[in-house]
């Protein structure tokens, strides 16, 4: 698999869930166990895995993290031009209140 860790599926998902019922979380352990292996959870790899949101994949992958971590370079950097003019809208009509308001402050 070519992808980042970071996009597969991860038993402290809030959404996994186990068919058999065996998982296992101790408080103070990060570690989730699987009570029919004993051993630590395989999260996505296991057959008995499956999401709450239906967002595993076959390939173990969760589609929820795909996604973000897919819209995550766009973010970074300078905003994009509609976000400025936005911004730059906001910021005209809070100078016109503040100068109805208080007009020693402009």
């Amino acid at each position: 698999m070519d992808r980042p860790l970071d996009t597969m599926c991860d038993p402290s998902c809030e959404f996994f869930r186990c068919e058999r019922k065996a998982i296992i979380r101790r408080r103070g352990n990060p570690r989730i166990m699987c009570g029919y292996i004993g051993d630590e959870c395989m999260a996505g790899r296991c057959q008995y895995a499956f999401c709450k949101v239906f967002a595993l994949l076959p390939s173990g992958e969760c589609k929820k993290k795909l996604k973000s971590a897919k819209r995550e370079p766009a973010r970074k950097g300078r905003p994009r031009p509609k976000e400025r003019e936005l911004e730059e809208k906001a910021l005209s009509m809070l100078r016109k209140r503040i100068g109805r308001l208080a007009p020693e402050l402009e």
